[in-house]
């Protein structure tokens, strides 16, 4: 479930303007310049680059500037020198404080931020005495300047005067791969790579032609691998349905994931092949349908519970299935504990704990959302463990694991991090067990504490090698998003545009969340250990990464028995209402017990198991999280967690 993002990048903030120089412009196109790098080398901007015609990445910085930093450490400036320079562009990196030492840019001097600007960056690098700062009209750092062959210069800054063409496109915030910076240079200047690119369109084939027509629509989150001689690329389509790439000459084979069991791509597997440089490649994957079915999908959050405050509620919902899901409902089981204050679409009815909202008929791959203000009584002891759910309805008759339902439980907080990472189930810890072959959910929180709007936030989360990269899915969120893939094992969700307060103006519109949800790899063994941690980016702030979630690996045999075999069971549906079936999943099952417990120890039910599937009356058992252990003559054989709604 992957929400829908208009890309703007905007320049920069008030407190992000760090060093302010008086502007003396007037010129038509770049000035010449001629400087000596840090290895003795003289360089002249017109005679060794632009009448050569090569295309000049300007990166107009100083050693003390933390943003500097923060834009040289994430590699997007090396990984275009090493892919890109030399077939007609090159970057130059200019420290234009005149005070700046070597040793200041080394990491070592008293006057720069402690980071090494020079090891392991091959890009030229020029520390000058006198570099003419007004005339290259610096308002920021660090500032970026693009100088085509033809010595027309582009400017990343909103606040020049004179005839530097202002581009949004260049500014430094918008690089996050070396592919970015190039395809900036070939929208303003034409600039010719020894590449191509690739243009893919993902949608629904609605009259089964595989031909796309602009009408039918495109599909988000569809996982798509590109493989060639030398490269493995992941992507992800966005909310259009598009995915694309930068692609050297060569054979390349482009393959898509089917979203669901309701959808097969009528040529899901294509071989393309890219012949000379600067062309674009286009191709499309028409999604056809299996069935005739609606495929309604739920995910729901709360980012943090707070006793007497209030809480945002998110429910996002969408149709993933190939007809109209017709006169949509979605209902919303709320405990004793939890109100509910506003809600962005009218309640239609309420019996009980129950809520219901009805959300009209559902196209294929249409979404929506339902926003709520909640608030938790005063009376709730800190840590108490709360269980909420939301189920859209009509239910599908051809769905064979339905997502339809979405439950989510967590402890009342006091205080708490706003910037981290958990993983559901909760239990208290990040350090628990799940089952092997099972998708993890996992939420990333965020608040903006600064002392400014936020303009962008991103978070970038470098996906375990335990993790299948191929069934990673959106979620519930506060703002609209999309999911990028930057390279091999590292996912992006960005917030464009979010425009987030800070705490001091609006405490509670100053947080935001995203969930996702990811499946492990095939056979991990019991003690495999799967840890995760992202970083949280505001605008262009040094990261804040959020703590380690560690999740070990057990198939639930945890008893002393002598049983020569692992015993499995399986408990369904969970969550329950009334009844819950137990299914064992073993032939030499000879009989025992099992116990019900709740997360405190208390015995809810005890009763003997002398069959393989054995039905389970919940009545008198609330709304909760509870325990179930099988047990043999030699003790206990399993535990399994489970959720009972009402």
């Amino acid at each position: 479930m992957k929400k829908k993002l208009t890309f703007q990048m905007h320049s920069i903030c008030a407190s992000f303007i760090l060093f302010l120089f008086s502007i003396n412009l007037g010129i038509s196109q770049a000035p010449d310049l001629t400087m000596t790098d840090i290895n003795g080398v003289e360089h002249d901007l017109y005679d060794d680059y632009l009448s050569q015609g090569i295309t000049v990445l300007m990166v107009l910085d100083a050693a003390w500037n933390p943003w500097a930093e923060v834009f040289v450490e994430s590699g997007v400036l090396q990984d275009f020198h090493n892919q890109f320079s030399g077939t007609g562009a090159a970057i130059l990196w200019i420290d234009t404080d005149p005070t700046t030492t070597l040793e200041d840019l080394q990491g070592t001097g008293p006057n720069g931020v402690g980071y090494d600007f020079i090891s392991d960056n091959p890009y030229p690098i020029f520390n000058p005495d006198n570099f003419p700062v007004e005339e290259w009209s610096i308002s920021y750092y660090p500032t970026i300047r693009m100088i085509c062959p033809d010595g027309t210069a582009y400017s990343d800054g909103d606040s020049i005067n004179g005839d530097f063409i202002v581009s949004s496109e260049i500014f430094y915030g918008n690089f996050e791969t070396g592919e970015d910076i190039a395809e900036a240079m070939i929208a303003l200047c034409g600039t010719q790579f020894d590449v191509s690119s690739l243009s893919a369109q993902v949608y629904a084939d609605e009259d089964e032609n595989c031909e796309y027509v602009n009408t039918e629509v495109g599909v988000p989150g569809v996982h798509a691998t590109i493989t060639g001689t030398s490269i493995n690329l992941n992507r992800v389509s966005n909310s259009q349905g598009t995915f694309g790439a930068l692609l050297a000459e060569g054979e390349y084979d482009v393959h898509i994931d089917s979203p669901n069991d309701l959808w097969v791509a009528c040529n899901a597997d294509q071989t393309i092949n890219v012949v000379g440089t600067n062309t674009n490649v286009e191709i499309d994957f028409g999604l056809q349908a299996t069935q005739e079915c609606h495929d309604p999908v739920i995910d729901l959050s709360v980012p943090f519970l707070r006793r007497c405050f209030d809480s945002y509620m998110y429910i996002d919902y969408c149709n993933e299935g190939t007809v109209v899901m017709e006169d949509g409902i979605v209902e919303l089981f709320l405990p004793d504990e939890i109100s509910i204050t506003s809600s962005s679409i009218p309640i239609a009815s309420q019996s009980g704990n129950l809520y219901t909202f009805d959300i009209g008929d559902l196209d294929p791959w249409e979404c929506g959302e339902i926003n709520l203000v909640v608030l938790v009584d005063c009376d709730v002891e800190l840590g108490t463990e709360l269980c909420y759910q939301a189920e859209i309805l009509p239910e599908s008759d051809c769905v064979v694991r339905p997502r339809s339902l979405g439950l989510e439980c967590q402890e009342v907080l006091g205080s708490y991090d706003p910037n981290d990472k958990r993983a559901f189930p909760l239990s208290g810890t990040d350090n628990y067990k799940v089952l092997p072959d099972t998708e993890i959910k996992y939420q990333i929180r965020f608040q903006n504490t600064g002392t400014d709007t936020a303009f962008t936030v991103y978070i970038e989360d470098q996906i375990s090698d335990l993790m299948d990269l191929t069934t990673l899915r959106g979620g519930a969120s506060s703002h609209s998003y999309e999911i990028n893939i930057l390279n091999e094992r590292v996912v992006e969700f960005r917030f464009d545009n979010i425009m987030l307060p800070d705490s001091n103006i609006n405490l509670i519109g100053s947080n935001g969340f995203v969930n996702y949800y990811i499946t492990q790899n095939p056979g991990h063994v019991n003690g495999t250990v799967i840890e995760n941690y992202g970083d949280i980016y505001f605008d262009f702030n040094d990261p804040v990464r959020t703590n380690t979630t560690y999740h070990e690996v057990d198939d639930g045999f945890v008893g002393t028995s002598d049983a020569s075999f692992d015993l499995r069971f399986t408990l369904s549906p969970n969550p329950a209402r009334d009844l819950i079936q137990l299914n064992i999943d073993e032939d030499l099952w000879t009989g025992g017990k099992v116990r019900i417990v709740d997360l405190q120890g208390k015995l809810l039910n005890a009763q003997r198991v002398d069959s393989k599937v054995l039905e389970i009356d919940l009545d008198g058992i609330s709304a909760g999280i509870y325990l179930m252990h099988l047990e043999g003559d030699d003790g206990v054989l399993g535990t399994k967690r489970f959720a009972v709604i009402k």
